[in-house]
C-alpha cells in the first residue's frame, strides 16, 4: 500500500537550515535564470516527506525607508497602484514550487506571517511565466506601469535575471487579498491531514 505523502510548510529560523534553504533556492535559480540570488531575510519552506518542494521568501523596507527593488526599478512614487508605504510592505522573492498547491500554502503561510506583523502591501518582480502562476492562484497583480529597469544599477551577479528576455515586470499585491486567495485552499488541505502547518508559520 502506497504511503500518504505529507506536506509541511514552516518557517526557516535556525541558520543551518536556512543555508541548506538558500543552497536549493540557489540551485532553482541558477538552473532556471543563470543567477545567484543574494540573501533574503524572512524564507518559508515547503517539505514533502522531508525533501524540499518549494519556498518563497521576502525582505522588509531597507534603513533608507525603501523596498530593496527600488535600487534597481525606477517609478513615480505618487503613481503606484495601491499606497506607497514602505514600513509596512513586504517584497516577495525566492518563489520555488514543483506545483500550483504549493505555492497556494507558502502564499497562506508567508502572508499571515507578514499580516500578523502590521504589513499590508507585498511588492515582487515578476517574468510573464511566474505572474501567470501566481494570477492562477488567485493574486490579485497590480502592475507599477511606468516602472523601468535601472540597468546600470543591476548587480552583475543578477544581471541575466534582468537582461534575457521577457524582463520582469514589477507589482504590488494586497497581502489581505492574497491571504484570503489562499486560505479556502489551504484549509482543506489541512483538514484533510495532507498538509501539516507548522505554528510558528
Amino acid at each position: 500500500m502506497k504511503t500518504r505523502s505529507q506536506l509541511s510548510v514552516s518557517i526557516v529560523t535556525e541558520q543551518r537550515e536556512k543555508e541548506g534553504v538558500l543552497k536549493h533556492v540557489e540551485h532553482v535559480y541558477m538552473e532556471h535564470f543563470d543567477v545567484k540570488p543574494p540573501p533574503i531575510e524572512v524564507i518559508f519552506v515547503a517539505r514533502e516527506n522531508s525533501k524540499i518542494v518549494g519556498t518563497l521568501g521576502f525582505d522588509y523596507c531597507n534603513g533608507d525607508g525603501e523596498m530593496p527593488l527600488e535600487e534597481i526599478f525606477a517609478f513615480d512614487k505618487n503613481k503606484t497602484p495601491l499606497t506607497y508605504d514602505p514600513r509596512r510592505s513586504i517584497q516577495f522573492s525566492r518563489w520555488t514550487a514543483e506545483n500550483p498547491k504549493i505555492s497556494i500554502v507558502l502564499i497562506y503561510a508567508s502572508t499571515l506571517y507578514a499580516l500578523n506583523r502590521g504589513m499590508c502591501y507585498g511588492w515582487s518582480e515578476q517574468k510573464e511565466k511566474a505572474a501567470k502562476s501566481a494570477i492562477r492562484a488567485g493574486v490579485q497583480l497590480h502592475e507599477v506601469c511606468d516602472a523601468v529597469i535601472r540597468t546600470n544599477s543591476i548587480p552583475r551577479e543578477i544581471r541575466r535575471f534582468y537582461t534575457t528576455k521577457p524582463a520582469p515586470k514589477l507589482y504590488m499585491v494586497e497581502l489581505g487579498q492574497m491571504l484570503r486567495a489562499a486560505s479556502k485552499r489551504t484549509s482543506l488541505l489541512i483538514s484533510s491531514g495532507v498538509l501539516h502547518l507548522e505554528k510558528s508559520a
